[in-house]
């Protein structure tokens, strides 16, 4: 996660003194856009389909999208933009956002599932599946990441 903006926070912001439920979910709408890279260390390309990422808060999914499908050439970093509708409507019922809204911070995690293949010198081909969960505090007052821990499973 190289960085991450979050479009339309400042409804919640405003709002953090008082009750964040009086919120219209309809007059308020959220983006997080995130600038990521994933990086493959291996000697081999890895080829994958589109995913989904799924954005917890309070162990709520308050927001999905799709990646796009691609190629993470061997040994190279590739670099996308992810953007994503935030359900306010699902966030608005979680009791601690008011609370995390005053500190100024979210604790917030991913889930992403990405399944391809890889081939060995055009010979051997494998399919793979990664599974990766992020778990990540969210400042909001300058919309940086911080304390980015990340586990991931890879299965051939």
């Amino acid at each position: 996660m190289n960085s991450v903006k979050i479009d339309g926070i400042s409804y919640l912001m405003t709002s953090s003194g008082s009750s964040s439920t009086t919120l219209q979910p309809s007059i308020c709408n959220l983006t997080v856009f995130a600038d990521v890279s994933v990086k493959n260390p291996n000697a081999v390309s890895f080829k994958f389909d589109e995913a989904t990422t799924s954005l917890f808060y309070d162990d709520v999914v308050i927001g999905e999208t799709l990646t796009p499908p691609g190629t993470a050439k061997a040994r190279r970093t590739l670099r996308m933009n992810v953007s994503m509708e935030v359900m306010v409507e699902k966030i608005l019922k979680i009791p601690r956002l008011g609370r995390d809204l005053r500190y100024g911070e979210l604790l917030v995690s991913t889930y992403t599932r990405i399944n391809g293949k890889i081939k060995i010198l055009n010979i051997v081909k494998k399919n793979a599946e990664i599974k990766m969960n992020c778990i990540m505090m969210v400042d909001l007052r300058n919309q940086d990441v911080r304390n980015f821990d990340c586990k991931r499973e890879v299965s051939l």
